[in-house]
C-alpha cells in the first residue's frame, strides 16, 4: 500500500489568509515609523529653516552646541543692516508708541555721542540732522540706521546692550572705494582709516560663504570684550559692491559674553 502524501493534508487554501494575518501588524508598524520619520523630517526642516533665516535663531542663543546650524550670511540678509551679536532680546509686544519713542530718542543720543568715539571724523553724520533710526518692532534693542556723510552714504544696524546705555553691536556698510581685496595684512593698514579705537588682539580673517570676514577681537582690562572689523564684498543698496566695518562690545553680564567673536559664525572658536 503506497505511503499518503503529507501535502494532500495541507488546506492551501488558507495559505493566503495566514500570510496577510502575518504581515498586517508588519505592515502596521512599517506605517507608523514613515509617519513618524516624516513627522520629524518635517519639524527639522521647519527649524533648520527658521535658523537660517535668521527668524528663531537657535544658533545664536546656544552657540556652543548648535553653532554647526547653518545661517544665512550677514551680507545676505535683506535689510539694511545685520546684527552680527543679538543680545537677548527685550521684547516689546505691549510696549506703548510712548515708550519705544522714548527708547528710540535714548538710541539716538547713545548713536551721536559714541559714533566719534568708536569711528574715524568720515562717519560722522553731516549734519547731524540727517541721521535716521528706525525701531524692530520685535526687538526694541534693534535699529536699523541709515546716514550720509561727507565722503558717502552709510546704512547698517545698530544694537544696544540691555541697559540701553552702550552700543553692543553696530554694523556699517558703504559704496567699496578701493580695489584691494581685504585680507589681515590689509585689515592692519587700512582699519585706523575707519577706526577711532586702537585694537589690542591681532587681525586675522576667515570665509562666511562668498565674503571675507576679518576681525580683531581683545579683551580689555576692565573685562569688556570688544572687536573690531571688516568684511566685503557686500551688496550695498541692493546693487553696488560695498564693505562693511563693525564693532562690537560683550560685557560681563551679557548671554552673550563667553563669545570669542562678534559674529555668531565663529562665537565659539573666534577667528583664527
Amino acid at each position: 500500500m503506497d505511503n499518503p502524501d503529507p501535502l494532500d493534508n495541507l488546506n492551501l487554501s488558507s495559505a493566503p489568509e495566514v500570510l496577510i494575518a502575518k504581515s498586517s501588524p508588519l505592515k502596521k508598524i512599517l506605517k507608523i515609523s514613515l509617519i513618524s520619520l516624516g513627522i520629524i523630517i518635517l519639524i527639522l526642516t521647519v527649524i533648520l529653516t527658521l535658523n537660517y533665516f535668521n527668524i528663531l535663531s537657535l544658533s545664536s542663543l546656544f552657540p556652543d552646541k548648535l553653532d554647526w546650524m547653518p545661517r544665512q550670511s550677514l551680507s545676505q540678509i535683506p535689510t539694511k543692516g545685520k546684527a552680527l551679536n543679538p543680545e537677548e532680546p527685550i521684547l516689546m509686544p505691549d510696549s506703548s508708541p510712548t515708550q519705544s519713542a522714548s527708547y528710540q530718542i535714548k538710541a539716538r543720543e547713545v548713536l551721536v555721542k559714541l559714533l566719534s568715539v568708536i569711528f574715524t571724523p568720515s562717519f560722522i553724520p553731516s549734519p547731524v540732522s540727517n541721521l535716521n533710526l528706525t525701531q524692530d518692532k520685535t526687538n526694541q534693542q534693534n535699529f536699523i540706521v541709515t546716514f550720509n556723510t561727507r565722503q558717502a552714504s552709510m546704512s547698517g544696524n545698530l544694537t544696544l546692550n540691555k541697559a540701553g546705555d552702550n552700543i553692543s553691536t553696530i554694523y556699517l556698510s558703504m559704496p567699496k572705494t578701493d580695489q584691494k581685496n581685504v585680507s589681515a595684512a590689509v585689515a592692519q593698514t587700512i582699519a585706523p582709516q575707519f577706526f577711532s579705537i586702537t585694537p589690542q588682539g591681532k587681525w586675522a580673517c576667515k570665509k562666511i560663504g562668498n565674503e571675507t570676514y576679518c576681525e580683531n577681537f581683545w579683551e580689555e582690562k576692565s573685562g569688556a570684550r570688544r572687536g573690531i572689523g571688516i568684511q566685503e564684498p557686500i551688496t550695498f543698496d541692493n546693487k553696488e559692491k560695498g564693505i562693511a566695518v563693525f564693532f562690537c562690545e560683550h560685557n560681563k553680564g551679557s548671554s552673550i559674553y563667553s563669545w570669542q567673536s562678534c559674529t555668531t559664525e565663529f562665537a565659539k572658536t573666534g577667528v583664527k
